[in-house]
């Protein structure tokens, strides 16, 4: 989950640093690519942390099901702020907004994640990051 969080937040972040130009089609393909494959690595991911949480294999279902609302909800508020971005700062200037908003909720999910992993394993159910293997 980390991965994908930091793989969302370095593509979006070279929107917001301006390495995506006009032009330059190929790195709008790169970034759209890289940050599609990610989010939808992340929603794969939803019934994987169950075990991590020590949620009963009879509730894995209805675990997942809470985690999509949260992890959907993006969706929902997605499209209002980038209206609201560009219309505030037309432009590149309103994309750079909204990507950077969208970097930053992503760094926000690289610490949720480093924090759980912390928690997980000071618990015993998760191995220590040096000691994990490759799946």
């Amino acid at each position: 989950m980390f991965s994908c969080f930091a793989l969302v937040a370095t593509a979006q972040g070279l929107v917001v640093g301006g390495l995506v130009r006009p032009g330059w089609a190929w790195s709008l393909v790169v970034v759209t690519v890289a940050t599609g494959a990610a989010v939808y690595g992340l929603r794969g991911l939803y019934f994987a942390v169950c075990r991590e949480a020590k949620v009963p294999l009879v509730a894995t279902s209805t675990a997942a099901g809470l985690v999509s609302v949260v992890g959907y909800t993006p969706d929902v508020f997605t499209n209002p702020l980038m209206g609201w971005c560009t219309d505030t700062w037309p432009g590149a200037t309103g994309h750079r907004a909204l990507f950077a908003v969208l970097c930053g909720f992503s760094v926000l999910g690289m610490v949720a994640t480093a924090a759980f992993r912390h928690g997980a394993q000071r618990r015993g159910v998760a191995p220590p990051a040096a000691q994990r293997t490759s799946r």
